[in-house]
């Protein structure tokens, strides 16, 4: 026998869907999983968790409906499809926004960590070209190599460039990431009307270079444009059903695109070295002694 609060809250969930209420769908959701032990819902759980809002709702009427399966009953699919549309659309601007806060951090971690020593760096290539290395066999190309180490670095310390990029209290960068991920899902390319696609992809630069930056009232501007007379959502316009399938594809397969560049972003070597370092400056503090006495043993080396 079905518990008859359980049905109640599964139809609330079903009305909730088709009305396309995705937070009150969440807020939902929560609730059935702190209320029920049922494990026979455990199947419309995880459909909703993965945004699969069509299957979650036939489940839901086979569930409500046991034993009798009333597979004909009256069923919604196109606001499902649509809801799960927008819970993508949601989810891939999630996901930019993680990419994003991730190549910001490495780009400062790198910038940093040429700035603070980059100097020591180019002395110390420096002195190795001028002074031959004690090692008994020493190739005898060394020099040219050494020569080439030093300008190699001299390029990549010229074109450094120490942007003055503003530090955000944990408020503001919250208030920053949340008018991020309402901007961008308004228009990302991949979500906006075919006519839009254009003026969207430059939005969106836009909005990406302000969020780099930590220009919280630049994307608050570029937010409020959009939502005063914003470019119309492709998946509004949609009443076709293979064709917000097709889109939901579409979304996956970009997710799953972005999923791959965070996780090469996690495992590049700077990302490493950044995430196992607790205290930056003392970190910098470290290597730059280092690298101090090196350029003093060579330094007495070159002068012997």
């Amino acid at each position: 026998m079905i518990d008859s609060q359980l049905q109640k809250r599964l139809e609330v969930l079903k009305n909730l869907i088709v009305l396309g209420e995705l937070d009150l769908v969440r807020v939902q959701v929560e609730k059935i999983k702190k209320a029920s032990s049922d494990t026979n819902i455990l199947p419309i759980i995880t459909c909703l968790d993965r945004y699969e809002f069509v299957q979650a709702t036939r489940l839901i009427d086979e569930y409500i409906n046991y034993p009798f399966r009333l597979n004909n009953a009256p069923f919604a699919e196109l606001p499902a499809l649509r809801l799960q549309v927008k819970a993508l659309e949601i989810k891939l601007a999630e996901k930019q926004s993680v990419k994003v806060d991730l190549e910001r951090m490495i780009h400062h971690f790198y910038t940093n960590y040429q700035t603070e020593l980059g100097e020591y760096i180019l002395e110390v290539l420096d002195l190795r070209r001028k002074v031959k290395p004690v090692q008994v066999n020493t190739p005898p190309d060394w020099s040219e190599k050494a020569d080439q180490e030093f300008e190699q670095y001299k390029t990549i310390l010229d074109s450094v460039d120490p942007q003055d990029i503003p530090i955000l209290t944990p408020e503001r960068h919250k208030d920053l990431r949340l008018a991020f991920l309402r901007a961008s899902k308004l228009c990302h390319p991949d979500v906006v009307a075919e006519e839009f696609k254009e003026q969207a992809q430059q939005t969106f630069i836009d909005l990406k270079q302000a969020y780099e930056e930590n220009d919280l009232e630049r994307i608050l501007d570029i937010l409020a444009m959009l939502e005063k007379g914003g470019m119309t959502v492709k998946s509004d316009q949609i009443t076709d059903m293979d064709k917000l399938k097709a889109i939901i594809v579409t979304l996956q397969t970009r997710i799953e695109a972005l999923n791959k560049e965070i996780v090469k972003l996690k495992e590049s070597d700077t990302y490493r070295t950044m995430n196992g370092i607790q205290d930056w400056n003392h970190y910098f503090k470290t290597i730059r002694q280092s690298l101090m006495k090196e350029i003093h043993i060579l330094r007495t080396r070159a002068h012997a």
